[in-house]
């Protein structure tokens, strides 16, 4: 079974429903994923400077921002020594419930694919995965002016616009196998408004009951409780 490990970090106070996030990632361990939260602003800065020779912005400056999120396509690099024995490593969010990924994301999909996103034709901030490789990993320096856009406190949207075009790049000239769909519900569809009508099976499937269809993930960004009773 092929190894994988999704990174979160994240700048300020964690939402209330970590527990409910917690329980639902482990279970997600039987079948090959695993996942790292950290919230540690000091630890994070001292990594970044260890790792990307880079200063980032103040605490106070970005604590309750997406900043955090600018640098998800680093991950390979920042957390190497966490990485150890991992074949793909990934990024998503704190707002998502997830099902079954064995099943979308699966070890035979991901046997021939470099770098997915859960986005049709882009790479997705809430959930994409990365082959764990030198070539892959380092993609993200070709961005230019990468260490000003981290280290700025400003929020770029580095992962879904800056990193996305190169991944686009690398993609059509054949140098990296880039793999693409939309797996997931969110509660920006009105028929999840004002409460999401989700349910989480035993064996860990996720069901849309509004559409009634499993699905990969929940992404509740607006709804800001945990979405499933």
């Amino acid at each position: 079974m092929l190894k994988k490990l999704f990174i979160r970090v994240w700048f300020g106070p964690l939402p209330e429903w970590m527990p409910q996030y917690y329980n639902n990632t482990a279970d997600l361990k039987r079948y090959g994923f695993d996942w790292l939260v950290v919230n540690d602003y000091e630890f994070f800065r001292e990594r970044i400077q260890q790792t990307l020779g880079i200063e980032i912005a103040p605490y106070d400056a970005i604590a309750g921002t997406r900043k955090a999120g600018d640098f998800d396509p680093a991950y390979g690099v920042i957390f190497a020594e966490e990485l150890q024995g991992y074949d793909f490593w990934g990024h998503t969010g704190l707002d998502c419930a997830y099902g079954r990924l064995d099943r979308f994301v699966g070890d035979k999909f991901l046997a021939d694919c470099d770098i997915f996103g859960n986005d049709p034709g882009a790479i997705c901030g809430p959930f994409s995965l990365y082959r764990n490789s030198d070539k892959v990993n380092n993609l993200f320096r070709r961005v230019p002016d990468w260490e000003l856009l981290l280290s700025d406190a400003e929020m770029y949207g580095f992962d879904e616009i800056h990193f996305n075009r190169i991944v686009q790049q690398a993609s059509a000239a054949g140098e990296i196998r880039f793999k693409t769909a939309f797996h997931q519900s969110h509660d920006t569809e009105p028929e999840h408004f004002p409460v999401p009508r989700m349910r989480l099976e035993e064996d860990g499937t996720l069901l849309d009951l509004a559409k009634n269809k499993e699905t990969m993930m929940f992404h509740f960004h607006r709804y800001r409780k945990w979405p499933i009773l």
